[in-house]
C-alpha cells in the first residue's frame, strides 16, 4: 500500500510524506517524479509490520514550488520485479492551518491489519517540527476504552526539521462500530493545539437517484404488474375449479339418471322370469 500526504507552507513550498507499507521485501526503491522527472527523496529504514512477515518505511520529499498542472508522484517498486505502485497529489490548494509549517496527518489502519493480521495501528504523524521541544501528542477516544499509545518516534531531517510519529493499537471491532479517534497535538511553536480526527463512516447514505420521483414512479408500475399477475393467477384458479365443480355436478346427475331408467325395466324382466 502507497499513500502520499502533502501540505503548503506560507512560502509557497510542499512538504510530502510517502508512507509505504505491508511489502513483502524490505529491498524497496522509492522515486518521487516530478514535471515528469525522477527524483530521490529521503527515505526511512524499512521496519518490519506486526505480523513478522511484511515491511513497512516511509519517504520526505520537499519542492519550492508545485509542478505546474502535473501531479506529485510517488513511485515504489521492488528490484528484479515488474511491480510499481503510485500514489498521486494534486495541485496544492491548501491553507496552513497555524502560523507554523506544523501539520498533523492521521492514518487509518490497513485492511490487512484489521482483518488479516487482526492488529490495527493508527498513526498519527506530526511533520515540520523546528524541534522537539514541549512537545506533546496525546490520543483519546469518543466511547470509553483503551488508550495505550506506542512511545513517541521522533525523526530529523535533511531540512533540520523534525518529523514525529505516534502509533496506537486498537480494536477492528471499535474501527467498525464507528468509534470516533484523536489526536491532539501540543508545541511550543503553535498558539493552539492541533486537532485531528479519524473514524470508519458508518453511515448509509442513500442517492438522490433512488429517491427520485422517477424511480418511485417505477417501484409503484413494478408493484402494479405483480398485483395484476397474482390476480389474473386466482382468477384462473377459481375459473379451473368453478369448471370442474360442474363438470363432476352433471355426471353425477347423468349417472343417476341412468340409474333411475335401467331400474324398473331390471324389474320387470325378474318378474317374467319368475
Amino acid at each position: 500500500m502507497v499513500e502520499l500526504f502533502y501540505s503548503c507552507t506560507d512560502s509557497g513550498a510542499i512538504q510530502a510524506v510517502c508512507l509505504i507499507s505491508h511489502f513483502n521485501s524490505a529491498d524497496l526503491t522509492v522515486d518521487w517524479i516530478v514535471n515528469f522527472q525522477i527524483q530521490k527523496g529521503d527515505i526511512d529504514q524499512p521496519t518490519k509490520d506486526a505480523n513478522g512477515q511484511t515491511f513497512s518505511t516511509r519517504s520526505r520529499f520537499t519542492v519550492t514550488e508545485w509542478p505546474g498542472d502535473s501531479p506529485l508522484i510517488c513511485q515504489v517498486s521492488q528490484p528484479g520485479t515488474s511491480m510499481k505502485l503510485q500514489a498521486h497529489a494534486q495541485k496544492c490548494q491548501e491553507e496552513t492551518t497555524s502560523p507554523s509549517n506544523i501539520q498533523v496527518f492521521l492514518v487509518p489502519p490497513s485492511p490487512a491489519d484489521l482483518y488479516v493480521n487482526q492488529s490495527p495501528m493508527l498513526s498519527c504523524l506530526v511533520v515540520n517540527l523546528p524541534s522537539n521541544c514541549s512537545l506533546q501528542v496525546v490520543w483519546s477516544r469518543e466511547k470509553p476504552g483503551s488508550i495505550v499509545p506506542e512511545p513517541l518516534t521522533l525523526t530529523e531531517q535533511f531540512n533540520s526539521t523534525i518529523t514525529a510519529s505516534s502509533s496506537m493499537p486498537i480494536l477492528t471491532r471499535d474501527w467498525e462500530a464507528g468509534v470516533t479517534f484523536t489526536c491532539e497535538v501540543n508545541h511550543s511553536e503553535l498558539p493552539s493545539p492541533l486537532i485531528k480526527s479519524i473514524s470508519k463512516k458508518t453511515e448509509v447514505i442513500v442517492s438522490g437517484e433512488f429517491c427520485s420521483e422517477d424511480r418511485d414512479e417505477e417501484l409503484d408500475g413494478l408493484w402494479s404488474t405483480i398485483s395484476v399477475s397474482i390476480t389474473l393467477f386466482l382468477l384462473s384458479v377459481c375459473y379451473s375449479a368453478t369448471v370442474t365443480m360442474f363438470k363432476v355436478k352433471w355426471l353425477f346427475s347423468a349417472m343417476g339418471e341412468l340409474n333411475q331408467a335401467s331400474g324398473p325395466e331390471y324389474k320387470n324382466e325378474i318378474q317374467g322370469v319368475v
